[in-house]
């Protein structure tokens, strides 16, 4: 039996993890279907993917809820144990390379986006305050065994063990933390598609996002473009193991960003 873009094995284990873990190893065609190196899905295959998931998963009694399917976005909840989400949190933090990534002030300009200290972002300022007071470990950077580590592994082997997604297509791993007062304004996750038609993952088509702390306040992840049951669009808690997965491309047109996933860390 096969699963989305990627071979179960003979007892269903995960794919082998590609050994470039920055993603830029050069697919040997462009991609243009999902028979090609860089494209998960073909036409139409996404709206399959995501009613297959949808209906296994709900046949084993999980939490799983169908929060828009024009764009696709699902919320899993216990996607991982509490256990489970130690493990990520301690691999982000420990060992040799484990040095986070540290932003005060992401100013976004006609010059790009940049990093400022101060205090030149807050809630109320301008657009081109972009993010604030927030850190990232990114898995792969430093360290090539990071993929290795028990709370990744561990990680990454529930990915497929849930999507059946071959992960050998995916990014590195992320683990952001924001501080009090922290945000991340309104911003999309797909990378410039035809600018990475060549790389071994392609461009971005789905994001799958797992929460590892519960937020006394604030902190929701807010959907500007998708309706909800408020006026402002579709919000999401924070929860411990719960996870989002969503579409950054459109299902009948995946190399084709799909805008109304746009999305914001709202303020802690």
């Amino acid at each position: 039996e096969r699963g989305e873009r990627g071979e179960r094995g003979e007892r269903g284990e995960m794919p082998q993890m590609m050994t470039n873990p920055e993603c830029f190893a050069s697919a040997r065609k462009p991609v243009g279907n999902a028979s090609r190196s860089g494209s998960l899905f073909a036409e139409g295959d996404m709206n399959a993917f995501f009613r297959r998931l949808y209906a296994r998963l709900n046949a084993q009694g999980f939490q799983i809820k169908v929060l828009s399917q024009s764009p696709w976005l699902v919320k899993m909840d216990g996607f991982l144990k509490r256990d489970a989400v130690h493990q990520l949190i301690e691999a982000s933090e420990s060992g040799p390379y484990s040095t986070r990534l540290r932003y005060e002030d992401v100013i976004s300009d006609s010059k790009g986006e940049r990093t400022r200290s101060g205090n030149e972002c807050t809630p109320l300022s301008g657009g081109k305050c972009l993010a604030r007071n927030f850190s990232m470990w990114v898995c792969g950077i430093h360290d090539p065994a990071c993929n290795r580590r028990t709370g990744v592994a561990r990680y990454l082997q529930r990915i497929w063990e849930v999507t059946r997604l071959s992960i050998t297509h995916g990014d590195r791993v992320h683990v952001v933390r924001y501080g009090a007062g922290g945000f991340y304004r309104t911003h999309h996750d797909s990378t410039d598609v035809k600018g990475n038609m060549w790389l071994f993952c392609g461009a971005r088509q789905l994001t799958l996002m797992v929460y590892l702390t519960d937020v006394a306040g604030g902190g929701n992840t807010r959907f500007p473009l998708i309706n909800g049951p408020l006026p402002g669009g579709l919000s999401v808690e924070p929860r411990v193991g719960r996870a989002l997965i969503w579409a950054d491309t459109h299902a009948d047109r995946p190399l084709v960003i799909d805008e109304r996933t746009r999305h914001e860390a709202e303020l802690v």
